[in-house]
């Protein structure tokens, strides 16, 4: 198999992308309900894997879909081992935010970015300044994870295991 470019595809996805936003504790707790719903930052197919990278408003998240005909389809997320940072953590037939085109066809692997070098609103709370935690931009999480976790699904698919 071929390694992905991943430069080619950062460059691809990009520009559709909305912008990473971090909110400290202070913004969070001044935003009104309804402006506390998460964002989809990124969607898009990367060698046909539906990828979505969501904010949550405190940390992202990041999301493939598992096709049917794949070994991973169903897996819970602790039987599955990808290249992603603090390892999967999510799977399920759907994701927040995301209208299901399949419901119950799709199966979804995710994980996220709250893990305790990364930033989060309530850092404040733990020992250390928040200029020392990891605020994730996209194009790290596409060039760390979603690419690699792309190329490390085609892989599994192609052995069948």
């Amino acid at each position: 198999m071929k390694r992905l470019d991943y430069k080619e595809w950062v460059e691809f996805l990009l520009p559709n992308s909305h912008p990473m936003e971090y909110l400290t504790y202070q913004q969070l707790k001044q935003l009104k309900t309804e402006d506390r719903k998460p964002i989809v930052l990124l969607e898009c197919n990367i060698e046909n894997y539906h990828c979505v990278i969501i904010s949550y408003r405190t940390h992202p998240c990041a999301y493939i879909e598992i096709p049917a005909d794949h070994p991973y389809y169903k897996k819970d997320w602790e039987e599955v081992d990808l290249p992603v940072h603090g390892g999967v953590s999510y799977s399920d037939f759907s994701i927040p935010v995301i209208k299901n085109k399949h419901p119950l066809k799709s199966w979804y692997l995710g994980w996220d970015y709250n893990h305790f070098e990364d930033y989060y609103p309530f850092s404040f709370l733990v020992e250390g300044e928040d200029d020392e935690l990891h605020k994730w931009t996209i194009e790290e999480i596409l060039n760390h994870d979603l690419l690699p976790a792309v190329e490390k699904l085609i892989k599994v698919k192609e052995k069948g295991h």
